[in-house]
């Protein structure tokens, strides 16, 4: 099972992502910012497999949670979303706001296929493609 880190200072956003992605099969690991997501990755003992946050958040934002967090798990991609198509930043992976849950589940598929090593387990690669 893949364990995704969700960072969103909306919390209709975040329900819709948990639900999205809790129903394909993956663990959801929910944030309201970036302060906290920091908090649950630095006390979670398994995998980050993706790290899913907005781009403006009180307190933390997503530039500089993905920042600090690629100091102690600096091998987990990283997926912006923002509702403000002028945060789009270029060679950076991101979703605008709103987006549809097949949007979300695209893009959330392709970036862990992306990072996954050759020959990685089958099992965890055949959860994200069962779809929403």
């Amino acid at each position: 099972m893949y364990t995704v880190l969700l960072a969103d200072d909306s919390a209709s956003v975040r329900a819709l992502a948990c639900a999205v992605l809790g129903s394909a099969g993956y663990s959801v690991l929910p944030a309201e910012d970036g302060a906290e997501a920091l908090a649950l990755a630095r006390a979670y003992a398994g995998a980050i497999d993706l790290l899913v946050t907005d781009i403006a958040m009180p307190r933390v934002g997503g530039i500089a949670l993905r920042a600090a967090f690629a100091e102690f798990r600096p091998a987990t991609p990283v997926l912006f979303m923002s509702g403000d198509p002028a945060n789009a930043m270029a060679g950076e992976h991101f979703l605008s706001k709103p987006f549809t849950p097949g949007q979300l589940m695209s893009a959330v598929a392709r970036l862990l296929a992306a990072a996954r090593p050759a020959g990685a387990d089958t099992h965890r690669a055949a959860i994200h493609n069962t779809g929403v």
